[in-house]
């Protein structure tokens, strides 16, 4: 296998359901996670006005990259953020904690990763 073979390797995904619904969704590329981590940076070292807005912009970009149809192909494109807008919010940070927490960038992917590195009691 060459470098660019290695790199076209497929990404995982998963379908999980959220209120109900069944969502088919992709883990982000390694370039669309810095760009989800630059968000989180930003929403931390603002003002209350700009966190709220980053995380907007952090949960409609988690959408619009991380949902797929059943083969693996983005439902929404890069020009959807108003779709993505006029989402149910709940629904929206349902799914966005989903997809974070797939891609090891939430509080509950770090509790599960310290828990599954656990021994095993014996």
């Amino acid at each position: 296998m060459d470098k660019l073979e290695f790199a076209a390797l497929k990404r995982g995904g998963s379908t999980v359901d959220i209120g109900g619904t069944q969502v088919h969704l992709r883990r982000l590329t390694l370039a669309e996670r810095m760009e989800v981590l630059k968000l989180i940076v930003r929403e931390t070292d603002e003002t209350r006005e700009v966190r709220v807005a980053s995380a907007q912009k952090t949960c409609t970009y988690l959408v619009l990259h991380c949902v797929v149809d059943e083969v693996g192909k983005r439902l929404f494109t890069d020009d959807d953020e108003n779709i993505v807008l006029e989402m149910d919010g709940q629904f929206v940070d349902e799914l966005a904690d989903e997809i974070m927490c797939q891609n090891g960038l939430s509080k509950r992917a770090q509790d599960n990763a310290i828990k599954n590195s656990e021994p095993s009691p014996s």
